[in-house]
Parts: C-alpha cells; sequence; structure tokens
C-alpha cells in the first residue's frame, strides 16, 4: 500500500502546482490534530477534493461511522468495499458504506457474535419500516426465525456468491476442536487446522489445563466476583513471566462477568502490571472478538451450583431467545488462543450445573488438552530416503518432539519440521536426494540447483533454522546416523 501511495505521488508530482499545493495543504492540515477534522469535513462536502485525495490514496482501512463522518455520500466513489466482521456490521453505518461502492465483499463468521442492534427485529417491525419508506418487495428483509441477525446474513439471503474458507492458521487442532465440534461440523463447515506449532506447559504434555482453586466464602464478597481465582490469575501470571519462553507472548485474561474483568483489572494495577507495558489483556468476551493472544486463562467465577442462574444469560443452552446469540459468544470465548488455554474453577468439573456450554468445555479441555504427537498425519514421502529418515527420528526423539513432513511455507514445501514442544523451537530438515544436484560431481562437491539454494534463503529470512541430510552420506557405511538426531536435540532440545 505504502508503494502505491509513493508512486501516485511521484506520477503526479509533474503534473503541476495545483498538485503540490493541494498536497503542501493537506500535509500541513494533517500535522496538526485539531485542524484534522476541519480538514475531513472540507473534504466530506467538496466531493472533487476528496477525489483528488483518493487518487493519491487509492486504499483506505477506516471504521464504518468514521467512513460516514470523513467521506462525501457520493455513489460509486470507490470500486469495493471489503466489510471485515460483517456479522457485528451495525445496518445503520453498513448500508451508506455500500452506497459508496460499486461492488462489496462480506467477510465475516456467522457462527461468532451478532449485531446486537438487528439480532430481536421481528417481520412485524421491517414491514413497518418497509412501508414507511417504501421499500420494493424485492429489496425487503424477510427473517425467518433467527436467520437475520447482521448484514451478513442479509447478504446471504439475498443469494450473493459465497465461498467457506475451511483453513485454520491460528492454533493446533486441539485448541480450535471445540468450537469445530459444537459451532463448524454440525452445519457442514468443519475447520482444517494447519497449524501444529505446539508449546507444551511445563512437563503436563498438555496444551489446554484445568487449574482447581480452594475458594472460600469469607473472602468472597459478591456472586459475580471470584476473589481465589483472582488472586490464583495474578500468581499464575507472575510465575509464567518468569519463564523465558513466555517473555514475549501475548496474555489474555477473559471472564464472562464485568464485574470479576474489573477486579482483575484493579488487582493487577495494584501490583504494578499494566496492560500495554506487560502485553496482556484483561476483556469480557465481547471485549476480545477478532482478537487473538498466545495464551488464555479464563476466569469462569461460579462457585456453586446455587449461581446457574447467573450463567444460562451468557452461556446457555435453555432454548430461550439468546440461544444463537449465546453460541456467538461462546465460540468467540473457546477460540481465541493461539498456543494455551488455562481455565481457573472454584469447583470440581463435574459439579458444574447442566445446560451450560462452560461444562461442555471443562470436559473437552479434560478430554483433548493433551498433545497426541502420534497422530500428526503424515503427507506421502517423496521417496524411501525420507521414509528411512521419518522411522530414525520416530525411534530416536521422545514425545516431547513432534515430527511433520511437507510443511508449506512461503509457498515452498519443507521435507521435515521438528518441533520441541517444550519450548516452542522448530527446526526445518531437507533430505538432499541426488535429484537435488546437477549431476553426481556436483552431489559430491555439495553444488546445489540454483532454485534450491534461493528456496532455502526465503525461508531463512521468514525465521526457519535448517539443517540438511544429503543421501550420499546416509548410505554411506562409515556415517554415524545417531548423530543426526543428536544434533536436532542440541539445536533445539
Amino acid at each position: 500500500m505504502q508503494n502505491i501511495i509513493n508512486d501516485g505521488i511521484l506520477d503526479k508530482w509533474e503534473d503541476g502546482v495545483k498538485f503540490k499545493k493541494n498536497i503542501q495543504r493537506l500535509s500541513k492540515a494533517f500535522s496538526k490534530s485539531k485542524k484534522a477534522f476541519k480538514t475531513f469535513d472540507k473534504l466530506r462536502k467538496e466531493s472533487e477534493l476528496f477525489k483528488e485525495v483518493l487518487d493519491l490514496i487509492p486504499i483506505w482501512i477506516i471504521e464504518l461511522d468514521d467512513a460516514s463522518r470523513m467521506m462525501p455520500l457520493e455513489c460509486n466513489l470507490f470500486d469495493y468495499v471489503i466489510l471485515d466482521e460483517a456479522s457485528q456490521c451495525n445496518v445503520a453505518y453498513t448500508l451508506p458504506v455500500m452506497f459508496r461502492a460499486k461492488s462489496t465483499i462480506f467477510v465475516g463468521d456467522s457462527e461468532q457474535m451478532r449485531d446486537s442492534t438487528i439480532m430481536f427485529k421481528s417481520n412485524k417491525t421491517f414491514d413497518e419500516l418497509a412501508s414507511r419508506y417504501c421499500i420494493k418487495d424485492e429489496l425487503q428483509i424477510k427473517a425467518t426465525g433467527t436467520s437475520v441477525q447482521s448484514v451478513l446474513d442479509i447478504a446471504k439471503n439475498c443469494g450473493f456468491l459465497n465461498k467457506t474458507l475451511r483453513y485454520h492458521y491460528r492454533s493446533p487442532k486441539e485448541l480450535i476442536g471445540f468450537s469445530n465440534k459444537y459451532f463448524y461440523e454440525p452445519k457442514g463447515k468443519s475447520l482444517v487446522a494447519l497449524n501444529n506449532q505446539y508449546l507444551t506447559y511445563k512437563d503436563t504434555n498438555r496444551i489446554m489445563l484445568i487449574h482447581q482453586v480452594n475458594s472460600t466464602f469469607s473472602e468472597e464478597f459478591a456472586d459475580n466476583i471470584n476473589v481465589a481465582e483472582a488472586m490464583s490469575i495474578l500468581e499464575f501470571y507472575r510465575d509464567l513471566r518468569s519463564d523465558e519462553r513466555y517473555k514475549n507472548k501475548q496474555v489474555g485474561i477473559l471472564t464472562f462477568f464485568n464485574a470479576q474483568a474489573a477486579y482483575l483489572r484493579e488487582l493487577f494495577e495494584k501490583n504494578g502490571f499494566d496492560e500495554d507495558r506487560d502485553n496482556f489483556k484483561i476483556a469480557i468476551i465481547e471485549g476480545i472478538q477478532g482478537d487473538e493472544k498466545d495464551i488464555i486463562i479464563y476466569s469462569f467465577v461460579i462457585r456453586n451450583t446455587d449461581q446457574k442462574k447467573r450463567y444460562y444469560p451468557l452461556t446457555g443452552e435453555s432454548g430461550d431467545i439468546r440461544a444463537d446469540i449465546n453460541k456467538g459468544r461462546v465460540n468467540v470465548a473457546f477460540s481465541r488462543a493461539r498456543n494455551q488455554v488455562h481455565c481457573f474453577i472454584s469447583m470440581n468439573p463435574a459439579d458444574f450445573p447442566e445446560k451450560i456450554w462452560i461444562k461442555k468445555y471443562l470436559q473437552y479441555v479434560l478430554d483433548e488438552g493433551k498433545v497426541k504427537t502420534n497422530s500428526i498425519e503424515l503427507k506421502q514421502f517423496d521417496s524411501g530416503f525420507e521414509e528411512e529418515f521419518y522411522n530414525l527420528l520416530t525411534q530416536k526423539l521422545t514425545n516431547d518432539y513432534v515430527i511433520q513432513n511437507q510443511v508449506a511455507s512461503c509457498g515452498f514445501k519443507i521435507d521435515f519440521v521438528v518441533q520441541n514442544t517444550k519450548n516452542g523451537k522448530q527446526l526445518a530438515i531437507e533430505c538432499d536426494g541426488p535429484t537435488h544436484f546437477k549431476d553426481e560431481i556436483d552431489e559430491a562437491f555439495g553444488i546445489y540447483v540454483e532454485s534450491d539454494e534461493e528456496r532455502q534463503g526465503v525461508l531463512e529470512i521468514a525465521g526457519w533454522q535448517f539443517i540438511r541430510v544429503k543421501y550420499s552420506d546416509w548410505v554411506n557405511v562409515n556415517f554415524n546416523r545417531e548423530k543426526i538426531t543428536e544434533y536436532i536435540v542440541k539445536l533445539i532440545g
């Protein structure tokens, strides 16, 4: 985008004095925050002046309300508008933005949280609005059950072309598995997890854990605040930050209660922690939509079964009018983590009330939170050499290591990637058979074909650490194959 803007400036700089004056005037205005709003007010009122800026800056990333406040209300001002998080886009702000573009692309997830301004609109309300503003029948919105809860649903009901994105890159299959099982698979939209980057917690070989807290009622003062969980989370966070592996990890601390989030935030601040400086975020579920963190910590607050009524409106499955809304919140809540999940609870998982999503989630954590390294699906081997090499790795490396083959990165395929699940370190391994060299003489002297050198160079720039295993060494009777695994452990152990 920056290159497009720079090229546009250079191309037009020779156009004349008028262009230079406009650039200088706009630059001066935008450098002074008090005058910037006045400048945009003028741009919004004078569409030709705005088009000069648009010609210079053709791509705008902006919030819906800012678009209406800053841009002229003119049809087809842009070629395209891309609505991100379309399932949450407010209809009143979305339609004016769509009016400004020739084509609209909706990007969103109908299984996540919806726009609260439309979720309870009935057909009667839509009919009244259509009659008041003389909307033609073919342009009217007609809800069927809960089918219309966002502009994304409206687009789908209007028959717009759609494409389901199935690949999931954020986290390993264990972390996205709960959402997959309960929200995507039942609707034929099963996600394919492509991320196999594991970071297990200490010596547990788990990436999802439950931490039981002893909550004494003497220190508790409100039903929707759990002091014991908050204190345990604070100590856990301290311990996490003292570990070098988590030094630069982003941490999210989530709860379903505003009061608990406020208490946690106050507690962390009193103990000298700052959200921006220390790279963590405390929020309720609505505050994390569209966001992701390396480590997610949950505080579920509930201390006894009598409190279940407080959870029904938040995560219940009782079939009330908010059932679909609850599912969206739960899906968002339990799909934010990249590396690890930690659940802090004040009662035994089996004692949690039935018909709340949290009970299902805790059971899932217990059943699926352990990394099953032997369940990593292998691709077809390119040669017998690669298969022999894989067998060596599985025999000599412990369960702390995950082995993958034919791993896609930067448009290339890496023969093998070995990852240490305890520290998250990865190593790329290339098995160089005779086909990797121009001829036998080149192989003897280790001369690689040009494309092979370029490929490794690109991957190393992207952060991959490489070792290469030559076939000529592999078949040499004097070659000690076990030294390879020893070297791997030395590099990432």
